[in-house]
């Protein structure tokens, strides 16, 4: 059973708005920093590349799914995304994309955190229909501070490599990941 209060703001004893809770149910702490503290929402991850024209923007002219959802509460932000290129025939490269480029994931609903040597990993839950993709090889990827972008890579021999937009290049290529990150943004 829920239980509902009817209140918008709880205040101190001084006077001062504690906490504001906005109609969607957003909480904000005013007096712990700027923007609101707890959050959800969506946003829609792309594949690019760090080739790309525009590198925060998707180098795949169609996609059969681009899901992505996160929780913010206070500076860290988690996010769960799912990418596939559309199947058939029906897509290509565009924005400078091709094959052979380092494989980037873009479009993070906020920037990673400004900080010297802060690279939060992915966690990826599945992958599918990759090509040239060398059996026992996983996906893996960091995110990139002050960016809202994620730079794909995989363990090769004592060391690490990165992802080609070649192993992408096919119909129906997907991948499921996470991240948990910090973030500067208000």
């Amino acid at each position: 059973m829920a239980s509902e209060i009817g209140v918008q703001n709880i205040q101190h004893t001084n006077g001062t708005t504690a906490i504001t809770i906005d109609s969607s149910g957003n909480v904000a702490l005013p007096q712990v920093g700027t923007g609101t503290f707890y959050r959800t929402g969506t946003f829609t991850p792309s594949f690019s590349s760090a080739s790309a024209t525009d590198q925060d923007a998707s180098i795949i002219s169609a996609h059969d799914q681009q899901y992505g959802f996160y929780t913010r509460i206070g500076d860290l932000v988690h996010i769960d995304g799912t990418i596939t290129t559309a199947s058939g025939s029906g897509w290509s490269f565009v924005n400078g994309g091709a094959s052979g480029q380092a494989l980037t994931i873009v479009g993070l609903p906020f920037t990673i955190k400004n900080t010297t040597g802060y690279y939060p990993n992915i966690s990826v839950g599945s992958f599918n229909t990759w090509t040239g993709w060398g059996a026992g090889y996983t996906p893996m990827g960091y995110g990139v501070p002050n960016t809202k972008r994620i730079t794909m890579t995989y363990a090769s021999t004592n060391a690490v490599t990165n992802n080609l937009t070649t192993y992408i290049a096919v119909a129906g290529s997907s991948i499921t990941f996470s991240m948990t990150y910090q973030t500067d943004e208000a």
